[in-house]
């Protein structure tokens, strides 16, 4: 019998048809997933037991059976009427049960509504019905009674735990909506979060196990095959050699996560510290809470004679410190610099050189990484001098820290009305210095001797008129600038989607009026017009603190989705831009846009939320005709209205969606930080 499948068109299931369970489990295995998603006990009974070619692949629909002495109320009406098209039935018994839960009707129902299939975590019966029927069900057995006398049906799409036959106490949870793929080898649940990872590996899995078929029949033994062709899914170390610029897409390559996992990283790009790499590739430092599943990330400084074999090798090793026998392989690999070594090819060696270099490149691309910290040496150049305004900003905040931990060593100045509230990671920190200043008092605003200056139009919520402050504000600090002549020679406006618009409102007035009073203040300026940060999110954990939980969102439709960007990758953005100072621009002014890896809907914050909590949260959307009266409560009527007409902006036919999908073009900073990270820091913070 053929694979059955939804007609829908999910490109996640159309993805699936051509793996096995098998090849499910390998990927989930390599992602962390327990038992890589297996279930164990469960097996095909119909249309054959154990034979043929049935296979199915869709949604759970899930249906709780517990004891009748069981406090939660039944449920009110017959789960199989409401099974969705396209669905698996997956149906929980309590443990140690004799009854069957599920029967021949249930079956007919189910396909006359469009299921392709059920999974049964205990016992079914009328198994000649279903096999008539030709209906694909998975089960741990079968049985005779009904379960009337002794269970009842407590939830319908709920989470499942999975216990009955687990050899592990908690079990495995289905959620609605999880994958369940079946076939001759078993039930495994795919949870959608994970899917678009799984994928590459699954992709990866097979295309290698494939050549080592190949290979095998032609009398290859297995042990050269898996080394010639599996060799890289399980590389000891992997070489980052490529331009700093392009690290950032390198490593928000979907897959690349799964790719590097348990590997040692070693990056030989110029002026990209540890603490960035990790940061870019999963959207945080890694520490000893986080690393578990993680790449360990080392730093690695090769001078100029690499080429002659003669190389003094830095090595910054990562922390958590990685195991003995990755230390070791990188230091085998740097002892060998210039020598064309066998060991160091992909299937002895297990190395591959990330972003597809062969080894020469590889080589002559850290000679040209380190040819700038050369010159920048021998020419007695000082270290460059950054004023961030206001830096008590979000975006202002993460531009220092990224500047910080930049190896060029710049010089930050942070502007703040009251300096002895600088964090103290800031103020520890030898190239640091807190100043006193206030952007609506231009007597205090000094930028002499500072080489760039990233401004931060910051909005005001006491009621007075946000485009007018704006005003005041921006000529302040273009007075600053004329007087700190001939420094500074950049400056970085921090703006916002849409604020080219003269007709915006709120935090698209205030930018745009800033960026036109500032666009020829100075030799090079820059305009930063960045999506809707993920932080901006935290207020859901305070919200779903009620009971039940719930959040409101301001952006509906619900599955309208917005550009969401990370505060790590603005600061990076913003960082990169402050230190190219000096760089002929395209323009002046020169425009470019920060977002993240995808553009995310309420759904989908509502969906990592969940997640992340491990609690089901009901999620409220504002429609535009309550916005007003909504913000009312948090911020002065005025305030409201403005608040209310940005995002009025940003929903469907709005002024702004034109900017919500951007391509690759160059004026595109594309972060690598997904919601899902965000929001554990946030979660766990």
């Amino acid at each position: 019998m053929a694979a059955e499948s939804p007609p829908q068109e999910d490109p996640i299931i159309k993805a699936l048809q051509e793996f096995t369970t098998c090849d499910v489990s390998d990927a989930l295995c390599k992602l962390g997933q327990p038992h890589g998603g297996f279930l164990p006990g469960l097996t095909m009974w119909s249309p054959q037991r154990q034979d043929g070619p049935t296979k199915i692949i869709g949604p759970a629909y899930t249906v709780k059976y517990v004891p009748l002495d069981d406090p939660a109320p039944k449920h009110p009406t017959h789960y199989i009427d409401s099974v969705p098209k396209g669905a698996v039935v997956f149906v929980s018994c309590p443990p140690g049960r004799p009854n069957a839960v599920y029967g021949g009707l249930m079956s007919m129902r189910a396909r006359a509504r469009g299921a392709i299939g059920s999974v049964i975590d205990g016992r079914f019966r009328d198994l000649q019905e279903q096999r008539e029927l030709g209906y694909p069900i998975f089960a741990r057995d079968v049985g005779t009674a009904p379960p009337a006398p002794l269970l009842k049906v407590a939830g319908v799409d709920v989470p499942l735990r999975v216990q009955s036959g687990q050899d592990d106490k908690d079990g495995t949870v289905v959620r609605p909506g999880d994958y369940v793929v079946a076939d001759l080898n078993g039930v495994v649940v795919l949870p959608p979060d994970l899917a678009e990872r799984a994928l590459p590996l699954m992709r990866k899995q097979v295309d290698a196990d494939d050549r080592m078929a190949v290979e095998i029949k032609k009398g290859m033994g297995f042990s050269e095959a898996s080394r010639l062709f599996r060799g890289n899914l399980a590389s000891d170390a992997i070489i980052l050699a490529c331009p700093p610029g392009a690290i950032n897409k390198i490593l928000s390559e979907n897959g690349m996560r799964e790719a590097v996992q348990h590997t040692i990283v070693v990056s030989v790009a110029a002026g990209i510290v540890r603490h960035q790499t990790e940061t870019i590739l999963y959207g945080d430092p890694v520490t000893e809470e986080n690393a578990k599943d993680r790449a360990w990330v080392a730093r690695a400084l090769p001078n100029i004679v690499a080429s002659l074999g003669a190389s003094a090798t830095g090595i910054e090793i990562s922390d958590p410190k990685s195991p003995e026998e990755k230390i070791k392989a990188v230091d085998s690999i740097f002892t060998r610099i210039g020598e064309d070594h066998p060991r160091s090819r992909v299937c002895d060696g297990r190395l591959f050189v990330a972003g597809g270099f062969a080894r020469k490149q590889a080589e002559s691309m850290v000679e040209h990484s380190l040819s700038s910290t050369v010159a920048l040496l021998e020419s007695g150049k000082r270290p460059a001098e950054i004023a961030i305004l206001p830096a008590s900003t979000q975006a202002g905040t993460a531009a220092i820290r990224a500047l910080l931990a930049s190896e060029t060593a710049p010089v930050v100045r942070g502007y703040y009305r009251d300096p002895a509230k600088a964090p103290s990671e800031f103020t520890s920190h030898p190239s640091f210095e807190a100043v006193k200043a206030d952007v609506s008092d231009g007597s205090t605003l000094d930028f002499s001797g500072s080489d760039a200056v990233f401004y931060v139009p910051p909005p005001t919520y006491d009621g007075r008129d946000n485009g007018e402050v704006a005003r005041r504000n921006a000529i302040n600090v273009k007075a600053a600038l004329e007087a700190a002549k001939p420094s500074p020679r950049r400056l970085l406006v921090f703006s916002a989607l849409g604020s080219e618009n003269s007709s915006g409102h709120g935090i698209l007035k205030i930018n745009h009026i800033s960026d036109e009073v500032l666009k020829e203040s100075v030799p090079e300026v820059l305009i930063a017009r960045a999506g809707y940060f993920m932080e901006s999110w935290a207020h859901v954990f305070e919200d779903i603190k009620a009971d039940p939980p719930v959040f409101h969102s301001v952006f509906s439709p619900a599955h309208h989705q917005v550009p969401m960007i990370g505060l790590a990758d603005v600061g990076n953005a913003c960082a990169q831009k402050l230190l190219e100072t000096g760089q002929q621009l395209p323009a002046r002014p020169y425009a470019f846009y920060i977002t993240g890896p995808r553009n995310y809907s309420s759904l989908d914050v509502k969906a990592v939320a969940e997640e992340v909590t491990g609690r089901k949260i009901d999620l409220v959307t504002v429609a535009k005709d309550d916005l007003v009266a909504f913000y009312s409560k948090q911020v002065p009527a005025l305030n409201a209205a403005e608040l209310a007409e940005m995002v009025v902006a940003s929903l469907p036919g709005g002024l702004l969606e034109k900017d919500f999908v951007r391509d690759d073009d160059g004026s595109t900073y594309r972060g690598g930080v997904e919601l899902v990270d965000a929001l554990r820091r946030l979660y766990k913070a």
